[in-house]
Order: structure tokens, then C-alpha cells, then sequence
């Protein structure tokens, strides 16, 4: 929309988001298998949770809340027939989750606008304009969005810029395994995050390309102790 009637647009994204809200019950957790501090262990103590935390039943609901609150006392209004969709004035913000992406008259109003959020009280990282890159205008009023940013990231992240590519991410027949004898990942000396590509070739299997779902989760389901094998995979 922003592309065929030329107005601007910037994406943002809320920093943690749901613990950004404040949790609204006393809450409490078992201390984790093997963790003790100076007072005791998990036979005698339980830890307080003090921010909203992603996992409880009740998280997305509270960080909503605080959402909606906060933007509303900027002057933000909440759309009735959609509530993901806010507006003020000629601005309209469109949220999902932690994500979002304000459309507007200029970039100087939309730049003051996230400086107003910040100000209530929200962390929130300006991602500016989506790369120029990913959309191709076509005849007819048309545009092709694609997007390659995060795909080749990851590939420059894990230096498999000079690799072949093949017709097939994973053979179903080939599964990795736990591999508890091999040496750990973390002294193999790679030189990328084991989990921070997991998690975004998560994001990616489940946004754009569902043919690497399986090969995701072979690596995906070892995050808590990864091997030499699985860095190699």
C-alpha cells in the first residue's frame, strides 16, 4: 500500500516485548535442575518471577494490554473492526505481536511518532525502511515483494557464501542424533551462534520457506546441548 500510493513507511520492533509489561500476579518457579544460589536449592526455595514472561498462559494478553494503554495515551486510537490497527491523525500503525509498521504522511512525522512511544515508556528499535532490494515495481500498479535480507544473513553468519546448492534441503532418511560422546559445540571452535541461527532459520521456515521445516527441526530439537555434528549440519 505504501509502495502504490507513495507514502512512507517505517518498521519497528519492541525489544523483548513481553517482559516490557509489568506482570500483574505473584508468580513463582521451581529453581532449574542444578541450579543453586547462596540461599538453597530447589528443595527449599523457588524463584519470584518479576517481569511478564514469555510462557505464562496469560503473557500475551498482559503485554497486549500494555500495548494498547500506552499507545492510546499518546493519542493513538485502536481500530474497532481491527484491532491490530491503530491510528492518530493521517498516521496508521499496524502491529503484530512485537513487530510493527507505521504508515504515514512524511519520514519526519513517523520519526516523531517513535520518539512519543519511546517517551511513554516503550523499548523500542527503529528498523527504518524496508530494503530497497525486496520490491520490484511492475507494470499496472504492481510490486513484488521478496525478501533475501535474513536468508543471507544467515548464509554470511555461518560463511557458506562460496556453497553449492542443492534441489533438496534434507533427505528425510538422514536424521541427526544427540551424539552425547562427541565433542560439544561450544568447543569446536565455530565461529557463530549455534542458537542465534537456529532461531532465525525458525523464523524463516515458518514466514517464507516451509521447504527447510524439517531440516530446521533436525537442528532446532538439539539447541539445549549441541555437538560437533549438529554445528556441522
Amino acid at each position: 500500500m505504501a509502495i502504490l500510493f507513495k507514502i512512507s513507511l517505517q518498521q519497528v520492533d519492541f525489544v523483548q516485548a513481553y517482559p516490557e509489561a509489568p506482570i500483574k500476579v505473584d508468580m513463582y518457579r521451581e529453581l532449574p535442575k542444578g541450579i543453586e544460589t547462596h540461599h538453597g536449592s530447589s528443595k527449599d526455595h523457588v524463584l519470584m518471577l518479576l517481569s511478564n514472561l514469555y510462557g505464562q498462559n496469560q503473557a500475551g494478553c498482559v503485554w497486549n494490554s500494555y500495548l494498547v494503554e500506552k499507545l492510546c495515551s499518546i493519542g493513538f486510537q485502536q481500530l474497532l473492526i481491527d484491532e491490530c490497527v491503530f491510528f492518530c491523525n493521517d498516521v496508521i500503525f499496524n502491529v503484530c505481536i512485537d513487530d510493527g509498521i507505521f504508515l504515514g504522511s512524511n519520514d519526519q512525522k513517523l520519526t516523531s511518532i517513535i520518539c512519543e512511544i519511546t517517551k511513554a515508556g516503550l523499548e523500542i528499535e527503529d528498523q527504518g525502511h524496508p530494503a530497497d532490494e525486496t520490491i520490484t515495481k511492475r507494470g499496472n500498479g504492481y510490486a513484488k515483494f521478496t525478501q533475501h535480507a535474513l536468508i543471507d544473513a544467515i548464509i554470511n553468519n555461518v560463511h557458506l557464501e562460496d556453497a553449492y546448492t542443492k534441489p533438496v534441503p534434507a533427505k528425510a532418511t538422514q536424521q541427526l542424533h544427540a551424539f552425547k560422546d562427541s565433542t560439544p559445540f561450544d568447543e569446536c571452535g565455530f565461529d557463530f551462534n549455534y542458537w542465534s541461527i537456529v532461531g532465525k532459520l525458525n523464523y524463516l521456515c515458518q514466514t517464507m520457506c516451509r521447504d527447510i521445516v524439517f531440516a530446521t527441526h533436525q537442528i532446532a530439537k538439539y539447541s539445549s546441548d549441541p555437538r560437533k555434528e549438529h554445528g556441522e549440519a
